[in-house]
């Protein structure tokens, strides 16, 4: 599927085996709460893509660098966001430094990650708890009333984009 933005024709990502031709990939999760990032995060570092994000608000304390992934949250609007990612396709030596993390780390590709996380569930199981471990009581009350997530947040951005749109609709 492709559609046009700025004059630019932008391949957008319905499969993931075509990640292999694609400078970024859209990884927009359903909600943005701290600490939850699932596969669509993941995957295009295996395949060496710049993964899109709705937010960073979700990543801080994962020891994930800064610079090998896009937080649309970083720009005004989508425009802006869509101008930056033509502008990286253009310029290699910029693109590439969404790579500096190579040096440091390893992308694994003969475990999937749903495998490996049923590892280190098993692990976990036959562990003891390490003493100043955190532990979670009540996992839902923690991630519905302990203020993990953002509610509505993709809502909210476009309400306040809202007037920018009918702005640009205008000159149009």
């Amino acid at each position: 599927m492709e559609i046009a933005i700025l004059n630019h024709v932008i391949k957008i990502v319905m499969k993931m085996s075509w990640v292999d031709s694609h400078f970024f990939y859209l990884a927009f999760e359903n909600s943005v709460c701290r600490h939850y990032v699932t596969e669509k995060f993941w995957y295009p570092f295996r395949k060496l893509a710049v993964p899109v994000v709705l937010s960073r608000a979700a990543l801080p304390g994962l020891n994930i660098p800064s610079d090998s992934f896009i937080g649309a949250d970083d720009f005004a609007n989508a425009q802006d966001l869509a101008k930056y990612l033509i502008e990286m396709s253009r310029n290699e030596k910029e693109y590439l430094r969404f790579f500096n993390w190579t040096r440091y780390y390893r992308k694994e590709s003969v475990i999937e990650p749903s495998e490996r996380a049923i590892c280190k569930l098993c692990e976990l199981a036959h562990s003891k708890i390490k003493p100043g471990a955190l532990t979670i009581p009540d996992i839902h009350n923690y991630w519905v009333k302990g203020g993990q997530c953002i509610k509505r947040f993709a809502w909210w951005k476009l309400i306040a984009n809202r007037s920018k749109i009918k702005e640009v609709e205008k000159k149009t």
